[in-house]
């Protein structure tokens, strides 16, 4: 199944009444679920999720897949007024496997698994989204997925998650109680036997339960043709209202584009993900935005993945100084690494619990073919970690954070 063919068999909507920020069977607000009876609950198992993804503004997306084939109730409040719901849904014959029967971690299984959506359209500035998913465990969750440009918000970027390492870097992703979980791609890792989405949905649950969920490709997508397109696509379809691999979307002051470094053509100044991420820069700066880049690969390294061709860097970096960008994220590197370019921060970070290596492996051919580059980096530390931004009063705060607890690397800057 192509990717536009499961996002017009997943589309599903529920329109919030605009005077009240939710669809309201009662008059007075609830911001607590009366759990139904056992006997109302769906027979259904979940096998991933459930995540809230910003489609669109004031519109957001609860997807989980289930074994079973069947539509399951949600009850959603917006700002404590309740709506009963129930999924549309999409079952996709599924042929990827990983992992092994006694492995510590659970199986990726081939068979028939159905994506459920509820789609909320309408959703307030500021309002809180809770959500429960009417199953036997009844898994249930809160967020604020549009708040104010003036609220104070946290966002947490990670990437390439692996096994067992990622459990500890997710634990130090909860401690900063992010409203905004940034993935930078590689979500896993065909390397390792014991490396399965199933166990890295998994792994992130709890983060997912209180955070927005957005997503960008990684290489490691494309381990196998089915990979990328029966767990990437078929997950993360849609995201931001788009077609494409790319996308933005705005988070309080913040205008995140997260980009596709891998199968988008992203090093060509004339193609269409430049010129698409062109115009999302320009109405981001228009409406006061401060705009962010985030995708997989990065343009700056002194590690083994340091390129030799600048293409890429050239068009990201073309985009960013053309457009007023602070602020570049993405993975790749099992590491964290910082760069500053032309007042541009670089933040390399794929410290998500992938093996770590040596970051300075490639120093040297860097600096005999572009002498001085490996000044431009400022803090460098082979460890895994997540970065943090706490973006409050005009400033975003960054903070790299590892596995320990320890801080690796702070700096901040002034939104626009």
């Amino acid at each position: 199944m192509n990717r536009r063919a499961f996002l017009h068999l997943s589309a599903g909507s529920v329109a919030l009444p605009p005077a009240l920020g939710g669809c309201a069977d009662d008059a007075g607000p609830k911001t607590t679920f009366e759990g139904p009876p056992e006997s109302a609950l769906a027979e259904a198992t979940l096998s991933k999720g459930p995540w809230v993804t910003i489609l669109a503004p004031g519109t957001v997306r609860l997807r989980f897949e289930t074994f079973e084939d069947v539509a399951v109730p949600v009850v959603i409040h917006v700002d404590g007024i309740r709506s009963d719901l129930v999924t549309t849904t999409s079952t996709t014959a599924v042929t990827w496997a990983w992992g092994f029967e006694d492995a510590p971690t659970e199986q990726d299984l081939p068979g028939d698994y159905t994506v459920h959506d509820i789609i909320i359209e309408g959703v307030p500035t500021g309002a809180t989204l809770d959500w429960e998913v009417q199953v036997t465990d009844l898994p249930a969750g809160s967020c604020l997925p549009f708040p104010a440009a003036s609220d104070p918000i946290t966002v947490c970027w990670m990437a390439d998650t692996m096994y067992p390492k990622s459990e500890a870097v997710a634990g130090q992703a909860l401690v900063m109680a992010p409203d905004l979980l940034l993935h930078g791609g590689d979500f896993q890792y065909r390397s390792s036997p014991t490396d399965t989405w199933s166990a890295m949905f998994a792994n992130l649950a709890p983060l997912l339960r209180s955070a927005v969920f957005q997503a960008c490709i990684g290489n490691h997508e494309f381990d196998s043709e089915e990979e990328s397109g029966e767990l990437y696509d078929r997950l993360f379809s849609g995201q931001g209202g788009s077609q494409e691999r790319w996308y933005a979307f705005t988070y309080g002051p913040l205008h995140i584009l997260m980009l596709d470094s891998e199968s988008g053509a992203l090093s060509d100044p004339a193609g269409a993900q430049v010129a698409w991420a062109e115009r999302a820069l320009d109405a981001a700066v228009s409406e006061g935005r401060t705009p962010i880049l985030a995708f997989h690969r990065p343009t700056y390294s002194l590690s083994k993945h340091w390129r030799s061709d600048t293409a890429l860097r050239d068009s990201v970096h073309g985009l960013a100084l053309r457009h007023g960008v602070p602020l570049v994220l993405s993975g790749h590197v099992h590491g964290y690494e910082h760069f500053v370019v032309d007042d541009i921060h670089y933040v390399v970070d794929g410290g998500g619990g992938a093996l770590t290596y040596d970051l300075e492996e490639g120093q040297e051919d860097v600096e005999a073919l572009r002498p001085g580059e490996s000044e431009l980096r400022l803090v460098a530390e082979r460890s895994h970690g997540c970065v943090e931004l706490v973006v409050e009063d005009g400033t975003v705060f960054v903070t790299r954070i590892n596995e320990d607890g320890e801080t690796t690397d702070s700096f901040s800057f002034a939104t626009s």
